[in-house]
């Protein structure tokens, strides 16, 4: 099952272990977690909730939420699982060391408990050069939601809560674009 929401485009996202914040300061911290000043030109934002049951296993789902933030005109590209050729991605995982993470949008703040350590999500910028300078293109973060705790439902709950104006739209068809590369390590196009 796979729902896709219009969100008003955030301010300010920040996620992390609450443990983290206590422990880490400085690039350690910031390694660590996510704490993302939305820049204006990304002024469109989507999120997509998620459940896949395994294959092997489909009594187990897959939960996760992803938050895409673009320009209008190419938000498609990144939702559609593709990005530019000759963009550059940064991806770095997002971990839990106490089983919970925190996960705060423009100071509404939820915990989420994942009933696991380890890798519970990833952000992703796309950008290129343009000038000498780096140009931000899109921010994917995706978070994962442990099943043994929340559900699709409860996930729906969630993002009714920590964002604002949203609205579901439909679906975004993978592969949008010609000029586009898939975004998880496959062959650009």
């Amino acid at each position: 099952m796979k729902e896709t929401y219009r969100i008003k485009p955030p301010k300010h996202i920040s996620i992390g272990d609450p443990w983290y914040y206590e422990k880490y300061k400085g690039a350690d911290l910031q390694r660590l977690t996510v704490d993302f000043l939305v820049p204006r030109h990304l002024s469109s934002a989507r999120v997509i909730i998620e459940e896949t049951p395994f294959d092997d296993m489909p009594e187990v789902s897959n939960l996760n939420m992803t938050i895409c933030l673009a320009p209008k005109r190419t938000i498609d590209t990144y939702l559609g699982g593709m990005y530019y050729e000759g963009q550059e991605c940064k991806e770095r995982p997002l971990t839990v060391d106490t089983a919970k993470y925190m996960i705060n949008v423009d100071g509404r703040e939820k915990t989420i408990y994942t009933a696991a350590d380890g890798i519970w999500g990833s952000i992703t910028e796309y950008s290129h050069r343009f000038k000498g300078f780096d140009i931000l293109d899109a921010v994917v973060i995706q978070v994962g939601f442990s099943d043994e705790v929340d559900t699709f439902e409860s996930m729906k709950e969630q993002l009714k809560y920590l964002f604002e104006n949203v609205k579901q739209i439909e679906n975004v068809p993978t592969q949008v674009q010609e000029d586009a590369a898939p975004i998880m390590g496959e062959q650009k196009m």
